[in-house]
Formats: structure tokens, C-alpha cells, sequence
């Protein structure tokens, strides 16, 4: 799979079982904003975008 190439909802990882389940664009998730913060279990996560459009996760 090369690095631009997205799967779809239900389409299998090519060298992987699983599949992507669902599927959420950066611009969806973020709505103009360059951060937003990820709630997992007891713990939240930071999810930054840089100007570069890169994506960092932090704790």
C-alpha cells in the first residue's frame, strides 16, 4: 500500500486480517481547528495537526 492510498470502510489491509472499520477524514475530525483531544479510556490524548499537515498524538 503506498503512503497517499486510504481504504474504505470494510476494505482489508493488504498485508493484514483486519479491516479499517470506519473510515474519518482529518478535515472531518478536526472542523478548522489544529487540535483536538481523544478521550481513551481513562486516559486523553492530544491530536495536533502542525502547519506542515503532519499529525502528532500526544499524551
Amino acid at each position: 500500500m503506498k503512503p497517499n492510498e486510504r481504504l474504505a470502510a470494510g476494505q482489508v489491509f493488504p498485508d493484514r486480517t483486519e479491516t479499517a472499520g470506519s473510515v474519518y477524514t482529518s478535515a472531518k475530525l478536526f472542523r478548522g481547528r489544529s487540535c483536538i483531544c481523544i478521550d481513551h479510556g481513562s486516559e486523553r490524548y492530544l491530536l495536533r495537526q502542525t502547519r506542515q499537515g503532519k499529525l502528532i498524538l500526544t499524551k
